[in-house]
């Protein structure tokens, strides 16, 4: 199994742990420094605003390279405040991924199998795992829907659900194409 390197996670780092009042862990989210709701966004990756003049989103892609792993980090602003984080990579690479967040959160992922198919019909074992953060959910994908061989992961907070259901169903459902 290939391990993604220090530097690759460091860049869209997620850190710290913290133990739940049940013993379970609840690792601390952050990404480059960043918690949800924090100002921050310096614009300095290749960014576009998506929505309205209300609900504007600010969308700012980074692709960090690990030797041949390829981890696309897409950081979603509203007013300059982080508001979610989506990461795409291969799906190969997905048991190295999750190996990476176990050993930077401290604890391991629920993990589900789920009965999944691609664009052509054949069956697929979908593997989600998620941690339960400070901040909410962090799930990954080992298979991105409509993405051959791509898995993602995501943590949207309530901020950018707020903006995505202010767009109304048929805009967001254009937005979340470009999410």
């Amino acid at each position: 199994m290939r391990l993604i390197a220090a530097a690759a996670i460091a860049a869209f780092a997620l850190a710290g742990t913290a133990a739940a009042a049940d013993g379970a862990c609840t690792p601390k989210f952050d990404f480059e420094g960043l918690h949800i709701g924090d100002q921050g966004n310096d614009h300095t990756d290749r960014c576009a605003a998506y929505g309205d003049a209300v609900n504007e989103i600010v969308r700012c892609v980074k692709t960090i390279w690990s030797g041949s792993t390829r981890i696309e980090t897409e950081a979603y602003y509203i007013d300059d405040k982080l508001a979610g984080l989506k990461v795409n990579y291969s799906s190969g690479d997905f048991d190295a991924v999750i190996a990476a967040y176990t050993q930077k959160f401290g604890c391991a992922p629920s993990l589900r199998h789920l009965p999944a198919t691609n664009g052509f019909g054949g069956a697929l074992d979908q593997q989600l795992a998620t941690w339960h953060t400070t901040d909410g959910d962090f799930s990954l994908a080992k298979y991105q829907p409509g993405v051959a061989g791509e898995g993602s992961g995501f943590l949207f907070g309530p901020a950018l659900d707020a903006k995505l259901h202010g767009l109304g169903q048929q805009a967001a459902g254009a937005l979340a194409g470009k999410l």
